[in-house]
């Protein structure tokens, strides 16, 4: 008898907790900031190079052989605010040794400016503002060194890091790890980076990218394209019809190692005069297209774990 009793009490005090668990109301939202930085520098020193040093948005490209010296490269002041559950605000302010006042003393620019909407539509993002655009996002995060070099397309100026828009982001887990996805994204925006708009041209983006095999491979296939308005060439006045890039990654990521290839091609129409008919018309009888174009390759490894790592790049 005694022991019906125990068990009884036990259920009772079970079922109990169960009701006041399933009664207790959810954490309340309550808005919040964080502030954050970045910042990395260098010493430097050069030991080859093109010999003319004045071309090129490459790290180090315009300095000449020999060259050594001290730099921030990058500074970062960031602050997100979370406004409601839905709902996060983000700035972040950049400085460095490339962003100068008229007099040559450092200063800052804004990097991105904008509001973060979560399932605004199920499973998808919006962002509105100045914001990272959907380039070269999966290529810059596998090639984890930023601090060393920009990965190609950005650092050419192929692919710009964030413009002045709106840009939808989706992302479907495959499995309920979330290893395997897949996602897509739009953007409309201005086209002049973190430049104040000029001109009534609209610049657009689509993307989209993949893991699959539990992480192990990685895969982005990215487009913009940008009508261009009228320039002054040599005294005339024609048009660059638009700019259009694309650019493919892929990537192959193991606990030990990552192995990665990015490809980026852009289409400048009518960009070059063609003057191979002057001395007979003694005038610019065509234009041409303008198609940079490259492959950069990149390896990177654990030699001790948590210590000491190494990378290569082509």
């Amino acid at each position: 008898m005694k022991t019906k009793n125990f068990l009884s009490s036990i259920l009772i005090v079970m079922f109990a907790i169960q009701i006041y668990a399933q009664d207790k109301p959810k954490e309340e939202f309550k808005p919040s900031g964080k502030l954050w930085g970045l910042a990395f520098g260098d010493f430097a020193y050069k030991t080859g190079g093109d010999s003319i040093c004045n071309f090129g948005d490459a790290e180090f490209a315009k300095t000449k052989e020999d060259y050594n010296g001290i730099s921030l490269r990058r500074i970062y002041l960031g602050y997100d605010y979370g406004i409601a559950p839905k709902f996060t605000a983000h700035l972040l302010f950049e400085a460095s040794d490339g962003i100068l006042t008229a007099g040559g003393d450092r200063t800052s620019l804004i990097k991105s400016c904008n509001l973060e909407w979560k399932n605004f539509l199920p499973k998808h993002t919006l962002y509105i503002g100045q914001v990272g655009t959907t380039s070269f996002s999966l290529a810059e995060k596998t090639w984890a060194y930023r601090s060393v070099e920009k990965t190609f397309g950005d650092a050419r100026k192929l692919l710009p890091s964030n413009d002045l828009g709106a840009r939808i982001s989706s992302e479907f887990k495959l499995d309920t790890a979330g290893k395997n996805k897949v996602g897509y994204h739009f953007m409309y925006a201005t086209g002049k980076g973190t430049k104040p708009e000029d001109n009534r041209q609209k610049k657009y983006y689509a993307g989209a990218d993949a893991s699959l095999l539990d992480g192990k491979i990685l895969l982005a296939l990215n487009y913009d394209y940008e009508d261009q308005a009228y320039v002054p060439w040599g005294g005339a006045i024609h048009r660059v019809k638009s700019i259009s890039s694309i650019e493919g990654f892929i990537a192959y990521q193991h606990k030990l190692f990552t192995i990665g290839l990015e490809y980026v091609s852009q289409t400048q129409k009518n960009m070059v005069i063609d003057t191979t008919g002057y001395v007979a018309t003694g005038k610019n009888t065509d234009t041409l297209d303008y198609k940079p174009t490259g492959i950069s390759v990149f390896a990177r490894g654990t030699i001790l774990k948590d210590k000491l790592y190494a990378f290569a790049r082509y």
